[in-house]
């Protein structure tokens, strides 16, 4: 029998209800066995009477934690806390807010028995309606390459990582973000292996906010800014601050690169280069302190 836990976070019963529903849907293999986790974070009673309904309908075995303090990494952390008692070989993590596609755990599956020395499997997240601004943010692997750190919205793990109690994500980033980026990123550097999965797509629910320049730039603008702190987190401030100058080089190396090719693909390469700008500025200013004061 292969045992996975679903592990989602959630405020709204809205957004959960998306991702639960898709998850119903999953095909499974006779071996299968498949128990949600949920941790709720919000600040009334419809998520709960919701599991409550759900639970006497399918055959899913759900666990339900309501978690009072707020912040994205603490109850991530209750996530951890709840699965260490909770019988299962694998643990996964979705957004709220997503579709999840019927073959998913059967794709990933099939990869952990390909690569024995695979411990961690992520995939993209794509939104319900394509717009530019989502695409040139969302990283670019290629499919089964071996990469450095991975999110929350679309990972599977081996139970057995999180065995000591001491692997949690880190709560000093819980008003930047990135702690699922330093969370991977150290079990990464601890040698497990991590593998992208291109054909095991989430579709995120389309948000229309995330159509303007404004949230683009700000939203890269984070990313890059918890990137400083990423770094120094996991690899020491000696080697965090090398890295991160490198980093600088690096952007403002693509910077020109994308605006000496306008003229080819003139919105994409000028996005482009406005977020490897941003970049640049994001990390020069990280370097000094300065830090976006919410998550964005």
């Amino acid at each position: 029998m292969v045992k996975f836990l679903i592990c989602i976070c959630s405020n709204n019963v809205n957004k959960l209800k998306v991702t639960i529903s898709s998850l119903l849907e999953m095909k499974l293999l006779n071996n299968f066995k498949v128990s949600i986790l949920i941790i709720d974070n919000s600040n009334n009673i419809k998520i709960q009477d919701y599991i409550k309904i759900i639970s006497k309908k399918k055959f899913y075995k759900i666990y339900y934690f309501f978690e009072k303090k707020n912040g994205i990494p603490k109850i991530r952390n209750r996530c951890l806390k709840e699965a260490r008692e909770i019988d299962a070989n694998y643990i996964c993590f979705f957004d709220d807010d997503s579709f999840v596609e019927k073959n998913w755990l059967i794709k990933n599956l099939k990869i952990f028995n390909k690569f024995k020395k695979c411990s961690i499997i992520s995939g993209p997240q794509h939104s319900s309606k394509k717009h530019i601004f989502y695409e040139v943010l969302k990283p670019k692997f290629k499919h089964l390459s071996k990469i450095t750190w991975c999110s929350t919205n679309n990972v599977i793990f081996k139970k057995k990582l999180i065995s000591d109690k001491k692997i949690n994500f880190d709560e000093r980033l819980s008003n930047i973000g990135g702690s699922d980026q330093l969370f991977f990123k150290k079990l990464f550097l601890k040698g497990f292996e991590i593998r992208w999965n291109q054909n095991t797509a989430v579709i995120e629910k389309y948000q229309k906010k995330r159509e303007s320049i404004s949230w683009f730039l700000k939203r890269n603008f984070r990313y890059a800014s918890s990137s400083v702190l990423i770094d120094r987190y996991s690899l020491g401030f000696i080697k965090g601050l090398i890295l991160s100058i490198l980093k600088i080089n690096y952007y403002l190396f693509l910077f020109l690169l994308n605006f000496l090719l306008i003229l080819f693909s003139p919105k994409k390469n000028l996005l482009e280069s406005l977020k490897n700008l941003v970049r640049v500025f994001s990390i020069l200013v990280g370097l000094f302190g300065f830090f976006p004061k919410k998550y964005i």
